[in-house]
Order: C-alpha cells, then structure tokens, then sequence
C-alpha cells in the first residue's frame, strides 16, 4: 500500500480507537455481542445466524444489555435472566449448523492466489459471478498490470495433505473496474477471468460468492472468517476466534490472524456471506502507541462490501 493509504487506515483506526477498546472489553468479560452499540441490528442478526425469532432476540438482546450494565463480582457469574435466554446463551451465542463446514469449504474454491505468470505470489481474491473477480486495487493496481498476472485456483493441500491439481487462468482486463486506495479511496479493482493457462476445469467449477449491497451482515463482537494465501501459500482459512471489533462507514475492523499476501482476501460472516475485503492488518501498538491498551492483538481493516456495491452503483 502506498504510505497515504496506511496514514488513512490509521487514521480510520484512531477514530475508532474508543469502539475497538469498547470491543475488546466486552470480549474479555464473556460478553462480547455487547460490542455492538446498535439494539436494532443485534436483535436482527441474533435472528438471522441463531434463528431465533424475534420475540426469543429481543429477550436474548435485553440479557446483552443487562449483564453489559451489571458490575460483575470477582469469582461471580453473572445470572441470565430473561425467559429463554439461557437456552443459546453462550460465550457468542454463535452456535452453527454442521452444514458451515460443508458450506465453508464449497465457498472457499472461489478464493483464488494472484501470481505473476512465473507463478510468484501477488495476494489474493475471490469469484464474485459472471467471470468476474474481486480483489484489492493495489494488488491489480491497473489494466497493464494485469497482462502479466494469472490466477490459481485449487493452490492448496487436499485432505491427505497432498498438493491438489492447480488450475491457472489469465486475466482480461476488457472488463476492468478500479477504485484506489487513496485516503477516500475503497481500494478494489473487479477484472474478468481470461482464457485458461493450465489445468483442466472450468472457471464454472469453483463457484462464486455474490455481493450483496446490504449494510445489516454483521454485528461487533461476533466471529469472522478469512480464506487466504497468506504469503503466498496454500490456501488456509483464519477460522473463528476473529473478532469485529469496530465498524466505519467504509470499513470493518476485526482481530485475525493474517500476513502479507493475505490482501484481497474475502471476509466472511456465519453464513459466509462476504462482509469486507481485507486489505490491511497492523499492530496496535504501531497505530496508538504505548498508552496502556493492550498490545497483544493485532487490529486489521476490510472494506466493507457494502461500501463497494453501493460504489458499483454509481
């Protein structure tokens, strides 16, 4: 990223410096869905991702705001007082259907490496539909660029930790769309998937994963999940325990496990719908300073897609 670009985030992220903390201590006193600071779109989510109706959220919502507002005694529990409350109620409320494995892996065969054509890494992206993929501006920063770059699909270890066959595609920079990461800038270039490089499957074969213009995906303090060529490597996946921990109106913030070619990663909510798309991750130290907060975790920022549909439709 250019050094503006960095400036911008940090930026962002002392902006933020009051809700990541807010965030952080929540999720240390086992209550992290206290995060979020808006009653609305937590009772909304604890429907979507717990399903629950609304009568069962509201209650579990008011237990949230209770045990957020009630000093919690050394050594003491506090006690879950609402009427059904107790039957989800759970470090993250954030039980899943054994169907997120399944769904996971079929979603992650649309994430892809960038690479130059001699195969060294660039980052990562993922399908978005119609031949299109989705991945940061700086990583394709331009239509020539691309000419010199491929993407690898099925760069990743099977289940006997045997490399799988790779399927390279060229990319067509007729269809090009572009916004920089500049201080206002989403940092997101959509490009089309060319002709094929090596391989036997169709494009068709790994699935795409839609964007949706929705501002309502996600609520603080619940679990995220990245697919990524960390570094360049076989696909891996940063699997629960990533907290979101504040929200921009551009940008998500979240505590995740990720390193250089992990750029234009998708990130995905419980349902594995993409809610942002990496693009930087940083110490908190290097962001705030030595000023008492904790320096242990590791503050990284997506765009949020919602912000990047309601750019497309411009």
């Amino acid at each position: 990223m250019e050094p503006r670009s960095i400036e911008a985030v940090k930026a962002r992220l002392r902006a933020n410096h009051g809700e990541i903390v807010h965030s952080i201590d929540a999720a240390q006193a086992g209550n992290p869905l206290a995060a979020e600071p808006d009653p609305g779109r937590r009772v909304a989510r604890l429907q979507s991702k717990a399903r629950l109706t609304q009568r069962e959220a509201e209650a579990l919502d008011a237990t949230i705001r209770t045990l957020s507002e009630t000093p919690a005694r050394e050594g003491v529990a506090p006690a879950v007082g609402a009427a059904g409350a107790e039957k989800v109620w759970g470090d993250t409320v954030d039980f899943v259907n054994v169907s997120f494995l399944e769904k996971g892996a079929r979603i992650a065969r649309a994430v892809g490496r960038v690479s130059f054509r001699n195969e060294s890494p660039v980052g990562t992206g993922f399908l978005i539909g119609n031949g299109l993929f989705l991945t940061n501006h700086y990583v394709i920063p331009s239509a020539e660029f691309a000419q010199q770059l491929a993407l690898d699909f099925d760069y990743e270890l099977d289940l006997v930790g045997n490399r799988r066959s790779v399927t390279r595609f060229l990319l067509d920079p007729g269809v090009f769309v572009t916004d920089p990461d500049t201080q206002d800038g989403l940092d997101y270039t959509i490009i089309a998937v060319g002709a094929q490089l090596q391989g036997t499957l169709p494009i068709e074969m790994f699935g795409w994963s839609g964007l949706s213009g929705a501002g309502d995906k996600h609520m603080l303090g619940e679990f995220a999940n990245i697919v990524q060529h960390p570094n360049g490597r076989f696909k891996e996946v940063v699997l629960r325990e990533n907290r979101l921990v504040g929200r921009y109106d551009t940008a998500l913030h979240y505590v995740a496990d990720t390193e250089p070619g992990s750029s234009g990663s998708p990130v995905f909510n419980s349902e594995w719908r993409p809610i942002a798309l990496h693009h930087w991750g940083g110490p908190w130290r290097e962001v705030f300073g030595d000023d008492g907060t904790p320096t242990r975790v590791d503050i990284n920022e997506g765009i949020r897609i919602s912000a990047i549909v309601q750019d497309l439709r411009r």
